[in-house]
Parts: structure tokens; sequence; C-alpha cells
């Protein structure tokens, strides 16, 4: 059988591994007779024997490639699997250069507009529809941005008219935020300070001693308070009360 029935064969994946067992077997009693015969060199031996194998291996791996596409292509013809179909890469090497690369538009950042730097990255009907689209929403949000300022100012306006302030300059002088005022370092001298002088230094009650002395007084106030209620109210008897000693009361 020759190698063209062979690839049209339908067992041909089964002839081909046939065929290699017998060249491995033609090849293995070859080397036991030369055994047999004699010592001879090696080299000679191996030789033969890879010179008988190799064309029954490359016969074998042929066959097998022709089986594998037989089947695709069958499958392809039942509909199984889709034919590939040619890749569509650049004909030209001019379409990949035309390509404007980024390295070009940063170069010039200082002398365009920024926008215009994006606006040649754009080249398809698409993009141009992306881009519009992103313009007409920013300059939708800036509008509502602006109508919000406006209209927060008006009210502001309107608050400061109610209040008695009509002039610009103070509602811009109550605009402009004004900064902490920094303390001032209290006017002690050294020997004040460190008790040389004659006069004692005066301490000033801190905010906190100033607040306990108040909530005090206020303390002693609500009691004075209370005590006299309660006075007044055992003062003031009752219609049919009978008033009863201290000392016969718990009797």
């Amino acid at each position: 059988m020759c190698v063209e029935e062979l690839h049209v064969h339908p067992k041909g994946k089964a002839l081909a591994v046939k065929a290699l067992g017998q060249g491995l077997g033609q090849g293995l009693d070859f080397l036991t007779r030369r055994s047999a015969l004699g010592p001879r060199p090696w080299r000679i031996t191996v030789f033969r024997v890879v010179a008988r194998v190799i064309p029954v291996l490359s016969f074998v791996v042929l066959t097998i490639l022709q089986v594998r596409a037989d089947i695709r292509a069958d499958h392809e013809r039942q509909g199984l699997i889709k034919p590939r179909q040619g890749r569509k890469n650049h004909k030209s090497v001019g379409a990949l250069l035309a390509v404007p690369r980024y390295c070009d538009l940063l170069e010039d950042q200082e002398d365009e507009d920024p926008s215009e730097r994006g606006r040649a990255l754009v080249s398809s009907t698409d993009g141009w529809r992306t881009e519009m689209a992103k313009w007409v929403a920013d300059s939708k949000a800036a509008e509502v941005v602006e109508r919000a300022e406006a209209a927060e100012k008006a009210k502001w306006k309107a608050q400061r008219e109610t209040l008695g302030l009509d002039s610009d300059s103070e509602l811009e002088e109550e605009d402009t935020p004004r900064l902490p005022k920094t303390p001032r370092w209290k006017p002690i001298t050294l020997a004040t300070l460190f008790g040389l002088s004659e006069k004692p230094l005066k301490r000033k009650p801190s905010e906190s001693a100033r607040v306990l002395e108040e909530e005090e007084r206020l303390m002693e106030a609500l009691a004075e308070m209370e005590a006299r209620a309660d006075a007044d109210e055992d003062a003031r008897m009752d219609d049919g009360a009978i008033e009863i000693d201290s000392d016969d009361e718990y009797r």
C-alpha cells in the first residue's frame, strides 16, 4: 500500500500504528541477528537502525496530520465548526504611521489648548458624538452650578437688605472671611512678673473660674428662693387646719 492510498483510507491511523510496529520489530530483529553473527562496531549498528526507523516515523506523523485535516474539513462541511478566515491587518505601513502618538501631543502642551490635544485623537463619527455629548453634559452642569450660586447670592443679599445692610461695601466686608485675632502679649514688666516690684501682681480670674463663680452664685440664689418658698408655705395654713405643738406632734 502506497502513501497516497493510506491518506485516503478510512483506517489510516490504525495502519500507521501497525506500520510503526512493524518497523520497530524489523529494527529489533536486525539488532538481534547482528549480535548473533558476532561483534560489530556499535556506531554502524545504530546508524542502520536509525536509517530504517526514521522513514517509518515520518510516515506515521504525516498520516496523523492528514487524518486530522480530513476530520476538520468534514466538520466544516457539516457546520459543526466555523471555517477560519484571514485576519484583517493593515495593508501598508503608512496606515500604522498615520496614527497620532501621545508623545507628539504632549510635546506642545504649552502652545495649544488642552481640549485641542484630545480632539486630535478622535478619528471616527462615534468618537465625535461621544466628545460632543461630554461637552454638552459639562456645559449643562456648569449652568446649573451658576444658577445655584446666583440664587444663593440673591437670597443672601435679600437677607442683608432686610437687616438694613444696603450698601455693596458692607456686603463685601461681611462676605470676606475674617482672620482670627492673635492675642496680645500682656503688658507686664519682668520686675512685676518675677516679684521684684513693690506692687503685687493682680491675677485676673480665668474664664472657667468666672463661670464657676457665676454658677455658684446662681445655686446660692436658687437655694435661698427655695428656702423662702418653704418658709412661706409653712407660714400659710390650710383651711380648717389646727396648729399642733411640735412636742405633741409625734405622740
